[in-house]
């Protein structure tokens, strides 16, 4: 499931939908490897399937954002493609891990990313807004710098006192969305403070007024000193 709720749809929502090619603007289906697969039997270490069965399942999904969502294949399987001028960089000092998964896709992406595979499908883009969002990722689980006007959105503690309790709204538990948060993709600031808000309006603390004298009672003694041992 490419996005398996709400919540993960308001934290990712620049990286997919953005990306749609003249090639993609008129189809119904996503056209991947538009020339032919040199071998259909070819398997994917990323999608864990043949370049056969990656071309059958792109069939099934839209077009928008799919060029994106199907780069890593492009690569691997030897789809014919060309890098652009102005690419991007977003690892320019380089990996100090290469072969280390970028977690924060999790449950977004179809597959499982190296930090080495995400740099790789980084440069064959040259689109300023896709570029700050593959460096959100790498600024995650790689180590490679936060882009410009992004952050790492950092969950307060206690902004969620019942981690387990599931929420409708975000079709998981208010703990899993704080993790999405805190351990996810770095993302513009503005983007960080929705996210802390409406997990907060979900998943925060109840506010509850308690008023020490009944209704209809005044204080009568605001300054006198309770003695807890005589109660008096």
């Amino acid at each position: 499931m490419l996005l398996r709720s709400a919540a993960t749809a308001l934290i990712t929502a620049s990286f997919f939908g953005t990306v749609v090619t003249q090639n993609e603007t008129n189809a119904t289906t996503c056209n991947f490897c538009p020339e032919g697969l040199p071998d259909k039997d070819k398997y994917s270490d990323v999608w864990n399937m043949t370049c056969g069965e990656i071309s059958a399942y792109a069939k099934l999904t839209s077009p928008l954002g799919c060029e994106t969502m199907f780069l890593p294949a492009t690569i691997e399987c030897g789809c014919s493609y060309e890098i652009p001028e102005g690419n991007c960089d977003i690892c320019p000092e380089g990996l100090d891990y290469p072969d280390d998964p970028v977690w924060s896709l999790s449950g977004i992406m179809p597959y499982n990313l190296t930090c080495s595979g995400l740099v790789g499908i980084s440069t064959m883009s040259n689109e300023s807004h896709l570029c700050d969002s593959y460096a959100g990722f790498a600024a995650a689980d790689c180590g490679c710098p936060v882009p410009e006007g992004y952050v790492l959105c950092d969950v307060p503690r206690g902004t969620v006192p019942e981690p387990d309790r599931f929420s409708e709204e975000l079709n998981t538990t208010c703990g899993e969305f704080a993790d999405m948060i805190h351990y996810g993709p770095a993302m513009p600031n503005e983007r960080c403070d929705m996210s802390l808000q409406f997990l907060s309006s979900v998943c925060g603390p109840e506010t509850i007024e308690c008023a020490f004298c009944p209704e209809g009672y005044e204080l009568q003694y605001p300054d006198a000193i309770y003695d807890n041992e005589t109660n008096a």
